[in-house]
């Protein structure tokens, strides 16, 4: 008996000890005034990189060459690649959170000394859903997220 109570309150203890998600709490004695260039005045924000490539060169020979270039850019098509993938790992993540439904059927003969077969059919159909209480499938959908931010960031 002091055995099981012993184990009881250590259990106790170490499934209460699990903090390990808590919200962040921003400390407010932090002063973060003027960091991003509140006090920087700009005039005229145009520049060469908010043209586009086709609007900076105009002669049609070189648009063709980079158009070339760009079709058989192998990084470019990875990169595009890798956001598909994302996306689709994205989707799936967001999915998670819904039911998933499973129907299995199976259907088959069997006869024994030459006789009539007899036809014999099963099916099973299931139903789960994952409560998401330690986080796990947000998590995911987190860490996908941030991956298909990435890879757009890589193209």
């Amino acid at each position: 008996m002091k055995k099981q109570i012993i184990t009881l309150t250590v259990a106790g203890l170490l499934l209460s000890s699990c903090g390990i998600y808590t919200k962040y709490q921003r400390p407010e004695d932090i002063n973060t005034d003027g960091f991003y260039g509140q006090d920087v005045e700009v005039g005229d924000t145009t520049s060469i990189a908010s043209l586009s490539w086709r609007e900076l060169f105009t002669d049609p020979q070189l648009q063709s060459l980079i158009e070339h270039a760009l079709a058989g850019n192998t990084d470019l098509l990875s990169a595009r690649q890798r956001i598909l993938e994302a996306e689709a790992t994205l989707s799936s993540a967001r999915l998670a959170y819904l039911p998933s439904f499973m129907l299995t059927t199976q259907g088959g003969v069997s006869s024994f000394d030459n006789s009539k077969g007899a036809w014999t059919y099963t099916g099973i159909a299931s139903a789960s859903w994952e409560i998401d209480i330690f986080g796990r499938l947000t998590n995911a959908k987190r860490r996908a997220k941030a991956l298909y931010l990435q890879s757009l960031e890589y193209e």
